[in-house]
């Protein structure tokens, strides 16, 4: 203020900009980029507070996006291994099955480990019943033969 005339000075952008880098200067601060080299435009204050919030919404959007993206590859996993399971389960009931046709068909023709235990069964029935001689006596007689002819 001129204190002659009384007329105070009018401070342009300039003056401005300058007297703010002087008060950073003195108080230790970093000044941000001039508007002339971003390109944004001066914000009122709830314009400012808008693009703020909008700038959350859009994180926030991104990161439930990621979110339901993570979700949707996990369910994935999981169905694959439930089938991989379902499949292994499925192997295991085709073999059984199998197995128990083929001792089914073999003892139809004679042979098989169920034959074979069947016939050894009916030996030991009628040689125990033949004799009269209790199940343990039958039981050592062979180990004894065997241990003659060895």
């Amino acid at each position: 203020m001129n204190h002659e005339t009384g007329k105070s000075r009018k401070l342009n952008d300039d003056d401005m900009m300058q007297m703010q880098t002087l008060a950073s200067d003195i108080l230790l601060m970093e000044r941000g980029q001039s508007k002339a080299v971003t390109g944004k435009e001066h914000l009122e204050r709830n314009d400012f507070i808008i693009e703020k919030q909008k700038a959350e919404l859009q994180r926030m959007d991104a990161a439930k996006r990621h979110k339901e993206e993570q979700i949707n590859l996990a369910e994935q996993e999981l169905k694959q291994v439930k089938s991989e399971i379902r499949t292994d389960k499925l192997k295991k009931t085709a073999t059984t099955a199998a197995t128990a046709i083929t001792s089914g068909v073999a003892s139809l023709f004679g042979s098989g480990k169920l034959k074979e235990l069947e016939r050894a069964n009916e030996k030991n029935c009628k040689t125990r019943f033949q004799n009269g001689t209790p199940i343990l006596k039958k039981i050592a007689e062979p180990s004894t033969a065997d241990a003659e002819t060895a």
